[in-house]
């Protein structure tokens, strides 16, 4: 039986593609950026919780903070940054996705995500994602993302049972034909996503033409481009990417109707012939640390004050957490930025040491 996943009825239409006519995979060019119009935080049945905020009075303070990476099936070549190869080096494939062609679609959709480490429960003030949009006609274009616990990899359904609250993107109408991406920054907005709790859940990402009192109108022809994570387990594209996906991806495409059956339920195992070899739907979240990367003793400067609480870090980090309980692990000690606070970060360190400031190398 069909379970629809929220109070608030999603509408799809009455034709759908067969389940066997579904196209294989291919590449397609790199997306053109797109600039949201409105952001607005919405409960898990799509309702709104909060005022709709012009996206064009928000991005101030970017600066004063640093981003860590939750989850990446993006690999943004920085913050608010085209997709490129950042994790994937070995795939040369420069800002190209992969995607089904455009008279595929595919509105609805819930992919799994397992987090970096340290960012489990954390609240994600920035999303970046990447789709395809083929309307037959002017359509408005709004997209609700809902990170959620609880992800169904056995295909018996539902997808998810727990949501968290979203946010709704508004583009208007005058998004055209193509392939696009958007990098959507919250900070200091009062807006965020939550992430799973226990470091694992899933996303659920609809894309709609239409918003009414009582239904979510499902775009015509649209869904998200694909990329992938860090291919855990696949020896010809290892990657370095701090977060994971699995191959399981609940498409509602057979037909689409605003709801989930088991039939809609594929693997996006794509083996060693592809690359990467496990894709999803194109997304990332990025938690926003206030504070100075690499300032271990939390004093507001990087210098050689740092070096003992650096190493304590490493050695101990729970005694550093009790020496500096009001330090963020990740902002103090990942000097290399990969997500992890550990021996790899020593020579990055000691570089931004040299160059007098702590930043990507």
């Amino acid at each position: 039986m069909k379970k629809v996943i929220t109070c608030l009825a999603l509408v799809g239409l009455c034709a759908g593609m067969a389940l066997a006519d579904k196209p294989a995979p291919r590449l397609a060019p790199p997306p053109q950026k797109a600039v949201p119009l409105t952001v607005q935080q919405v409960s898990p049945d799509f309702r709104p919780i909060g005022p709709v905020i012009p996206y064009a009075d928000l991005n101030g303070g970017i600066a004063a903070v640093t981003w860590t990476v939750a989850f990446d099936s993006f690999e943004p070549t920085g913050l608010d940054g085209a997709p490129g190869e950042v994790y994937t080096p070995s795939c040369g494939m420069g800002g190209s996705r992969w995607w089904y062609g455009s008279q595929y679609r595919n509105p609805n959709e819930v992919n799994d995500m397992t987090l970096a480490a340290g960012t489990a429960g954390k609240m994600a003030e920035d999303f970046e994602l990447c789709w395809t949009w083929y309307p037959p006609s002017a359509e408005g274009c709004y997209f609700f993302i809902f990170p959620t616990e609880d992800f169904d990899a056995s295909c018996y359904g539902p997808p998810y049972n727990t949501g968290y609250d979203g946010i709704k993107v508004s583009y208007g109408t005058g998004l055209g034909n193509g392939n696009w991406y958007s990098a959507i920054n919250l900070l200091d907005s009062g807006l965020s996503l939550q992430m799973p709790l226990d470091g694992a859940g899933g996303y659920h990402w609809v894309m709609a033409r239409d918003q009414t009192t009582s239904a979510i109108i499902l775009a015509s022809m649209s869904y998200s481009m694909l990329w992938g994570t860090k291919d855990a387990g696949n020896p010809y594209f290892p990657g370095n990417n701090p977060s994971a996906q699995g191959p399981i991806q609940w498409d509602d495409d057979n037909p689409v109707d605003g709801s989930f059956d088991p039939t809609e339920c594929y693997s996006y195992d794509w083996g060693t012939g592809n690359c990467p070899g496990v894709t999803g739907s194109m997304m990332i979240f990025q938690i926003a640390i206030k504070g100075v990367p690499c300032d271990a003793n939390c004093d507001g400067y990087f210098d050689g004050a740092d070096i003992d609480p650096f190493f304590l870090l490493l050695a101990d980090p729970v005694v550093w957490q009790e020496t500096y309980p009001d330090c963020n692990l990740l902002t103090a000690g990942d000097a290399n930025f990969d997500g992890y606070a550990d021996g790899a970060d020593i020579d990055p360190f000691f570089a931004g040491l040299s160059a007098g400031e702590c930043v990507p190398q």
